[in-house]
């Protein structure tokens, strides 16, 4: 609050939703008040202690409209919550005297679906706050334009939004992310395919919007890498809403990629629909060594949503798994987060919880910063284009924004692969190397890629047909039931060749043998019985070895 005047004439000012309100008056020393007085934390109640609050939004439920829910969500947002706890606690030293408090959305996770969004968001619309977290590229594509249409404007910070559309300042001028658009993430991967020497590929995507756009710029980039992907789009979609029995429908999409002989997997899709393709491809035949899978983000190197009743399968199909995918738990402030988010929650924090920390802390910063230089935080547009010029070092490493842009300045990325522990069998995801987008080394490589065979010997990107039938090598099984079906068949055929053939030896061929005492007239049945003994001769001969080799030696 502000007084304005002259001699014994002032004006009270009060800041309400970034605008300057007269809201009274001082004249020969009379306090008038016209109109209500807005506090800090947008109330016109008194405040009753030191704290006031800063209300802020995330989108942080599992509800995915029309397909099954999300259930990693809410544990990506673990570290935005452990990010304002540690600051409501005094841990990071900022925002002191203020209390973050935060509303948790539940209006959609991969699919944005207007009708159930709208109402969603309207009746908790007080709730939205300062700024806003929001997660994937179409949702946070869609909040942004429903909080347009609602006459909300704040910021939104993607936390994991990798669509290229939203680099645009002109488009969406209030938005900015902690992570890098797809555009970079997929040259990546192509330049790192072809430093492997692999061209030809196998793509597999789950029918949401964010996968299919992702998808897209896939097929754009690679083409324009030099590489080939194999199997055809009209087989390349999968629902993500899919169990153990309903991919089975999907059939003819996995026989696609056993036909291509491909080597290189792409699945663009999350646990579990992840995890039951390649339980199909296991049941198609493919084993140890088959395939090489490549997956969005290293979140999905390990099996934390697994049903181990099928660990075997997945140990056959999904070794090695390689991600590449920005920095996360980097220095001290990585470590730091990792340990807070894991002693908070009692578990391994996913990758991804590393971004939501940085966003949380980044929307903390600037607010810390503008109250300390007396800006109004309340004006949205003040708060975004500070946040904009911010620069600090999270848990996902150095961070800032470009100025011609809503990203993240590149700076390194991980390359990790799971691999099988040899000690405990279980399996574990380790860091294979580095990308340094602007260093004259682009690509560093610290540890050899185990693939599924155990060896560390590149394979090619094509697997060879070791037989000319229509299975695999590996498929061949002892059946004992045939076995011993096959043993019985011909032990009855001896059985019966026994009998007949002393039977017919007691009938017909137990005589006593005539010396040839005299010349005698050679007959028929001699003919037949020389004939018969020339030609099994050159049959027992046709019968043996190939001594081509050895005549013409």
């Amino acid at each position: 609050m502000m007084v304005y005047g002259q001699e014994s004439q002032f004006s009270i000012i009060n800041v309400q939703e970034g605008k300057r309100e007269i809201i009274g008056s001082v004249f020969d020393g009379e306090v008038i008040i016209v109109k209500n007085l807005i506090f800090p934390g947008n109330t016109p109640n008194v405040p009753k202690s030191d704290q006031k609050i800063l209300q802020v939004s995330i989108s942080g439920g599992s509800t995915n409209p029309g397909t099954a829910p999300m259930t990693s969500l809410p544990l990506f947002c673990n570290g935005a919550y452990t990010a304002w706890s540690l600051i409501n606690d005094g841990t990071l030293g900022i925002l002191k005297n203020f209390q973050i408090k935060y509303f948790i959305s539940d209006c959609g996770t991969l699919n944005y679906d207007e009708k159930f969004a709208r109402p969603c968001f309207t009746k908790d619309i007080d709730k939205i706050g300062l700024a806003h977290i929001s997660m994937g590229t179409v949702i946070a594509t869609g909040e942004m334009k429903l909080f347009e249409s609602l006459n909300v404007t704040i910021p939104v910070v993607g936390a994991a939004a990798v669509g290229r559309a939203l680099s645009s300042t002109a488009l969406y001028p209030m938005f900015t992310r902690i992570v890098v658009p797809n555009d970079y993430i997929l040259a990546l991967s192509s330049l790192f395919l072809k430093v492997l020497g692999w061209s030809k590929l196998c793509v597999l995507y789950s029918d949401d919007l964010s996968s299919k756009a992702t998808y897209s710029t896939l097929i754009e980039t690679y083409t324009k890498y030099g590489l080939e992907v194999l199997n055809p789009e009209s087989l390349s979609e999968i629902p993500d809403n899919l169990n153990r029995t309903t991919i089975k429908n999907y059939a003819s999409s996995f026989q696609a990629i056993l036909d291509t002989q491909a080597r290189l997997l792409i699945l663009i899709c999350m646990p579990p629909e992840l995890y039951y393709i390649l339980e199909e491809l296991y049941d198609l035949g493919l084993r140890k060594g088959d395939l090489v899978v490549f997956v969005k983000n290293s979140v999905l190197l390990t099996m934390t949503e697994y049903d181990f009743m099928y660990t075997y399968k997945f140990k056959e199909t999904g070794v090695p798994m390689i991600s590449i995918s920005g920095q996360n738990w980097v220095g001290e402030v990585g470590n730091f987060a990792y340990s807070k988010i894991a002693s908070l929650y009692n578990a391994v924090p996913y990758s991804y919880a590393c971004n939501y920390y940085d966003a949380a802390y980044y929307i903390a910063l600037e607010l810390d910063s503008m109250i300390n230089h007396g800006f109004d935080y309340y004006d949205p547009y003040q708060l975004n284009l500070t946040m904009r010029a911010r620069k600090f070092i999270g848990c996902t490493g150095k961070f800032s924004i470009d100025k011609d842009s809503n990203d993240r300045i590149l700076e390194n990325f991980d390359i990790s692969v799971n691999k099988i522990d040899a000690a405990s069998g279980n399996v574990t995801a380790y860091k294979l190397g580095e990308f340094h987008p602007y260093s004259s080394i682009m690509l560093t490589i610290d540890s050899p890629i185990i693939y599924g065979d155990g060896s560390s010997i590149k394979p090619d990107d094509l697997r060879n047909q070791d037989n000319e039938c229509p299975f695999s090598n590996k498929l061949v099984r002892t059946f004992t039931k045939g076995r011993i079906l096959t043993f019985g068949i011909c032990f009855g055929f001896a059985l019966v060749s026994f009998i007949s053939t002393a039977y017919i030896w007691k009938t017909w061929w137990n005589i006593e043998i005539e010396e040839l005492k005299e010349r005698q007239e050679i007959s028929l049945q001699n003919f037949i019985v020389q004939i018969t003994i020339g030609i099994e001769f050159f049959q027992f001969v046709a019968m043996g070895p190939d001594i081509t080799p050895i005549s013409t030696s």
